[in-house]
C-alpha cells in the first residue's frame, strides 16, 4: 500500500533521469552512424579517384563522363516522387 501511494504521489511532470540518458545515447548513436556513413562514402570516393589517377588521359576523361552521368541519374531518381502501383 505504501509503495503504491509513493508512486501515486510522484509528479508525472518530473523527467526520468534514465529516459534522459537513454535519449542522449540514442541521439549520439544516430550522429555516429551518420558520420560513419559519410566517412565510408568519402573513402569510397577517394579510392575511386586514386584508381582514376592511374589511368591514361583518354580513359580518365571517359571515366569522369560516366561518373557525371551516374550522378545525374541518381539526382534525377531522388528528385522524382515514388510511382503509384497500377495493380489497384
Amino acid at each position: 500500500m505504501q509503495l503504491d501511494a509513493a508512486f501515486t504521489d510522484l509528479s508525472e511532470q518530473q523527467a526520468n533521469p534514465l529516459d534522459t540518458t537513454l535519449a542522449a545515447e540514442e541521439a549520439w548513436e544516430r550522429k555516429y552512424e551518420a558520420r560513419k556513413a559519410h566517412r565510408s562514402a568519402a573513402d569510397a570516393q577517394a579510392a575511386a579517384l586514386n584508381k582514376l589517377a592511374d589511368l591514361p588521359k583518354a580513359a580518365l576523361d571517359h571515366a569522369r563522363a560516366e561518373l557525371r552521368a551516374k550522378r545525374k541519374e541518381t539526382a534525377q531518381a531522388k528528385a522524382q516522387p515514388p510511382r503509384a502501383s497500377k495493380d489497384r
